[in-house]
């Protein structure tokens, strides 16, 4: 288990198990995940997450179902909207 040094005292970290994930180009890896509350939208959600370097998270874009995603990418713009 490679679990995060320095992880934010929020996020209340809880180790999960192992994963495997999907990338982009059809790569795959496997990586520790845990369990966080994730600050997001006003509100705090349980989340999984692996965390890439002391400072930095990777939370799974399942935690967007409720909401649009935009990028454009000429105008270098994101929106995230939640529908309903």
């Amino acid at each position: 288990m490679q679990f995060p040094e320095a992880p934010l005292p929020f996020l209340n970290v809880c180790f999960i198990g192992r994963n495997r994930f999907l990338l982009a180009a059809g790569q795959s890896a496997v990586e520790d995940t845990f369990l966080v509350n994730f600050p997001f939208d006003g509100e705090t959600i349980l989340a999984e997450a692996t965390f890439t370097a002391p400072s930095q998270i990777l939370v799974g874009t399942g935690m967007l179902r409720a909401y649009q995603l935009e990028i454009q990418f000429s105008n270098r713009m994101v929106n995230l909207e939640r529908m309903g």
